[in-house]
């Protein structure tokens, strides 16, 4: 007899009501019953359906659906066991402790980034492969892998980081196909979205809400949905990672049934993308017994997944693979799964970057709300701080639209365009605020002007006040995450961050000023995120991503002579939002502490002493002397083509 896997108990979980597995008939009438009953549909199986439902509510659900068979009065006795030899199930702590391993092994392949915290307080870890990790390349495009929304999904876990695995091993051994995907991309992968549920064996969080059902798009209230879209941390933390880098090809893993799909979820209707997605997923073939492929609402209908709301939001073709109908399969079946899947996964990601048109939408600070597509694909926002875009299309002769203005452009090719310039402005106040906390922004300078929230593409006018040359507007109450301000005509992309209203970590700024003269300080964030993402926003609205350290503690190294002279803050980006504000002062070519603020407005961080425009300082591009632009005339929103220099990787 096999040993039980050693897990954590959660205070939580023990205290949670318990949730019974059961199946019924799939008919028009049962799954009518579903939501009064706060049923967590696992997707129906052949002609059954089944789904998770509390314990507590069975005798009422008898009462309604005589026909109701009861799996488990308790989930989760369904939890596998552990074997002791080969592929195999672990716990949290095991499997964040092979992540690590694979950044020791491979610091020129992986990084790990903590996106987030849990409710239970257990670190969201991202895993990124690409070539240069701790460097942000302008020009990279990205993609993403999901794993175990669903705690309960132990199989999809397995392959989302067999997956992981081989990628990277195929990249370090240099096959020419992986090390083309790592050395033009960046692949994000989060293998466990839902570490409490995990390590519960829970379909939900600790919460009791189904994280798969919390994303925006399409989001309705009641049963397990959550208080509101990103009511969770653990959603919360996907949607700050996207907000940066907008993949517009992702796979999120699965495991209840055996099929692939894509969206929509929320309706039958097809999507204008449809066909081009229906081709690529019929491209996949595991060869597994019973495999099938379908639009998601062909399956069964749902709404606030994070399929709908990556197209939704940013035009990302997300498809959900399903690799068992088991959703945790004894331990001798994972290697018959893995083989299954994780080669046609990779086959799968490969063969977007090889179709995908790719380029990137130049601008002074190297941050850019735009979207861009062509006649054979929906509208596809590019990554909000490089302009980099990367998706798939059909090959072939296609018109690329951006900003208004339309090139000729041909399928697969990289391109480089030329984007508008942001407001130019003296100063810049309230950009950073709490969650819950609403606030003002000020803005002074040339083009202060009305202000107007964009989120998406979708523009909020707000009331604007002026003074002399500068405008301020009241902020509605935002979720946590980093939005763009339209200020006159001008944009200016990831301008306001919204903290989460109780920070995950316990941020402390550590300065360490330059062994010598001219040489950058180190700037230091214990208590940060493992490996996490900062910036800096100066007193003028400059966002500037720093040098970063390869080091567990969020480290940066910063050229004070690059910055501004006045207050700048520091934020933690790409996942759950803090911020540090005021962060430090620049004078007379040195960082010092800030101003302290008054007493009578504790939370104040303005510092309204100093109007220096000076332009802070971007991350590097590829710019060789000799390389050639072809410039087109004066286009809607000042937007050019440019040809790529061969020196861009």
């Amino acid at each position: 007899m096999r040993a039980p896997l050693l897990l954590l108990a959660l205070a939580s979980t023990a205290t949670a009501a318990p949730r019974a597995w059961v199946e019924l008939p799939d008919t028009p009438a049962h799954r009518a019953l579903l939501e009064p009953f706060d049923a967590g549909l696992d997707g129906p199986t052949g002609d059954r359906l089944r789904f998770d439902v509390a314990t507590e509510n069975l005798d009422a659900l008898r009462l309604a659906a005589p026909a109701l068979r009861v799996l488990a009065s308790d989930a989760s006795v369904l939890r596998p066991a552990a074997g002791e030899r080969g592929l195999g199930y672990l716990t949290f702590d095991q499997l964040q402790a092979s992540w690590e391993a694979l950044e020791q092994q491979h610091p020129d392949l992986v990084r790990l980034v903590e996106i987030g915290r849990s409710l239970g307080d257990r670190p969201i870890t991202a895993v990124l492969v690409t070539d240069r990790p701790w460097e942000q390349e302008l020009d990279e495009p990205s993609m993403r892998v999901l794993g175990t929304h669903h705690g309960d999904e132990w199989s999809s876990t397995v392959v989302t980081t067999s997956l992981l695995t081989e990628l990277i091993d195929r990249a370090a051994a240099d096959e020419p196909a992986a090390r083309a995907l790592t050395d033009g991309w960046q692949i994000w992968f989060v293998p466990v979205v839902n570490p409490d549920g995990y390590e519960a064996f829970s379909r939900r969080n600790d919460r009791g809400v189904d994280l798969n059902r919390n994303y925006a798009e399409q989001w309705v209230a009641g049963g397990s949905a959550g208080t509101a879209p990103f009511s969770e941390p653990e959603t919360r933390a996907i949607a700050g990672l996207s907000s940066l880098r907008h993949p517009a090809w992702s796979l999120t893993v699965h495991s209840g049934e055996t099929n692939l799909g894509w969206p929509w979820n929320y309706t039958l209707d097809p999507h204008v993308d449809g066909p081009l997605m229906e081709e690529a997923a019929l491209a996949y073939e595991p060869g597994q017994p019973g495999f099938w492929w379908t639009q998601g609402s062909g399956w069964f209908v749902s709404r606030g997944d994070t399929n709908d709301w990556s197209l939704g939001a940013y035009g990302g073709h997300d498809f959900t693979l399903e690799v068992s109908v088991e959703k945790s399969p004894p331990e001798e079946e994972l290697p018959d799964l893995v083989a299954f899947h994780v080669d046609p996964s990779l086959a799968f990601l490969l063969a977007a970057a090889d179709s995908a048109l790719t380029g990137r939408i130049e601008a002074p600070e190297d941050r850019v709300h735009a979207t861009v597509q062509t006649e054979r694909r929906s509208p596809v926002r590019v990554d909000a701080e490089t302009g980099a875009f990367g998706f798939p299309t059909e090959p072939g002769p296609q018109t690329l639209t951006a900003g208004g203005a339309e090139f000729a452009v041909t399928a697969p090719e990289a391109l480089t365009l030329l984007g508008p310039a942001p407001p130019r402005l003296d100063r810049a106040e309230g950009l950073q605020q709490r969650s819950g906390a609403p606030r003002t922004v000020r803005v002074c300078g040339p083009d202060a002007g009305e202000v107007a929230l964009l989120d998406g593409d979708a523009v909020q006018p707000l009331s604007t006040e002026f003074d002399g040359d500068c405008a301020a507007a009241s902020l509605p109450n935002l979720p946590p995450g980093e939005f763009s301000l339209q200020i006159g005509a001008a944009v200016l992309p990831l301008a306001v961050q919204v903290g989460e209203a109780n920070s995950p970590w316990d941020l402390q700024l550590v300065r360490t000023p330059p062994p010598r003269r001219g040489a950058p300080w180190t700037l230091s964030v214990p208590g940060g995120p493992r490996g996490g993402e900062l910036r800096l926003v100066g007193p003028a609205g400059q966002r500037i991503r720093p040098e970063h350290v390869p080091a567990e503690v969020p480290t940066v190294l910063v050229s004070a002579r690059d910055l501004a002279e006045g207050t700048w803050a520091l934020r933690v980006v790409g996942g759950q939002q803090d911020f540090v504000d005021p962060a430090f002062d620049v004078l007379d070519g040195t960082l010092v502490d800030p101003p302290k603020p008054p007493l009578d407005d504790p939370g104040d961080d303005d510092d309204g002493n100093d109007d220096d425009d000076d332009d802070a300082g971007t991350a590097c591009t590829c710019g060789s002397p000799n390389a050639v632009a072809l410039l087109a005339p004066l286009l809607p929103m000042g937007y050019a083509r440019r040809r790529r220099h061969p020196c861009a990787a």
